[in-house]
């Protein structure tokens, strides 16, 4: 347990540090796509507690029903930052970078999700999706500074 947690920080580290730098960045420009990237990179930080906690409902051989239940926290937040959010996939000048964001999130629960069902199974492809899951916060973080250093945002003219 205590080799979990430590791996669980060391992988926290870099999207806590890319999250705050956003985060403080977009504070002048709430409903920008920096602000959409600062809370997609800081929602591993919420979801996770969220994961380990329905994961661990299973006892000690988690269930095909804790393994669903336990991705539900990241496919709530998901659901919701699109939805409050949705003037920035609206905004033609972003919308581009705004849906590679929300698809690397969809592929970092995905390895998440992959994971814990090859658990299940105790299959030798866990081998892969381990570091893979570790390493999806830092390269989302990664991704999303890049993706949205330098954007200029025009207006977005809903109706």
């Amino acid at each position: 347990m205590e080799l979990f947690v430590v791996c669980c920080a060391g992988t926290f580290i870099l999207p806590l540090w890319i999250g705050l730098k956003l985060f403080s960045e977009a504070q002048r420009h709430r409903g920008s796509l920096v602000f959409m990237a600062a809370l997609f990179t800081l929602k591993p930080l919420l979801a996770t507690p969220m994961w380990i906690l329905l994961y661990s409902s299973g006892g000690s051989s988690p269930t095909l029903l804790s393994v669903t239940l336990s991705i539900l926290p990241a496919v709530v937040i998901t659901t919701a930052l699109v939805m409050a959010f949705r003037n920035v996939f609206a905004n033609p000048s972003v919308r581009p970078k705004a849906w590679a964001l929300l698809a690397l999130d969809w592929v970092r629960w995905g390895c998440t999700l992959m994971l814990m069902l090859l658990g299940l199974t105790n299959s030798s492809l866990a081998v892969v999706f381990v570091p893979l899951s570790l390493l999806m916060p830092s390269i989302y973080a990664i991704v999303a500074y890049r993706l949205t250093s330098n954007v200029i945002e025009l207006p977005s003219y809903e109706a």
